[in-house]
């Protein structure tokens, strides 16, 4: 899931937010934060992630103009939100 900031953009804080009925932990078990400006999201560094508990707020200080949440298993993901902030 690539989001695009429509221009290159300090991201500090990353936060996500997934399921409230208990099924979100099973279903996004391991993942991680990948800001740059390459519309390709392997090309671009990451900041952070592991296992994910229903919500998670990632310390990410890249500058970049697309944030994806990359998925590094199989598993379907239901993710409510995704919010970038460029303070911690």
């Amino acid at each position: 899931m690539t989001i695009d900031l429509e221009q290159s953009q300090l991201v500090r804080r990353v936060v996500t937010t997934g399921r409230s009925d208990g099924y979100s932990a099973s279903q996004l078990s391991n993942y991680l934060i990948r800001v740059g400006n390459s519309r390709d999201p392997f090309a671009n560094p990451s900041c952070g992630g592991g296992p994910f508990t229903g919500g998670q707020t990632v310390i990410c200080e890249l500058t970049g103009r697309f944030l994806t949440l990359h998925i590094l298993n199989a598993n379907l993901i239901s993710v409510c939100e995704i919010e970038a902030y460029n303070w911690v």
